[in-house]
């Protein structure tokens, strides 16, 4: 059995962190910045995109940002996702 390719850790010094100061901002991205730099802590975002969107990005600088360190796990890694134990919603109509 082969197992399907994943994330590999990579070691970074913190130095090598990505930061809000090195952040490329855009228009389609600004509520999102202005929900993440707020100082409100109770708040909580569910961030998803394809391949170098700056989800890791937006992670180490949330985290650098209140001093703390920061770790990305796949959520493949913590459940098991197979096809066959899903179910999918079906899609409600707007009139």
């Amino acid at each position: 059995m082969t197992q399907e390719p994943g994330q590999i850790p990579l070691l970074m010094r913190s130095e090598d962190l990505a930061t809000w100061d090195n952040w490329l901002s855009r228009p389609e991205t600004a509520a999102l910045e202005q929900l993440l730099r707020s100082q409100v802590p109770e708040h909580s975002a569910y961030v998803w995109g394809g391949a170098g969107m700056g989800k890791s990005h937006i992670l180490q600088a949330c985290c650098g940002a209140e001093g703390l360190d920061a770790r990305y796990i796949p959520l493949r890694d913590l459940i098991d996702l197979r096809r066959s134990r899903c179910w999918r919603m079906p899609r409600s109509r707007v009139s």
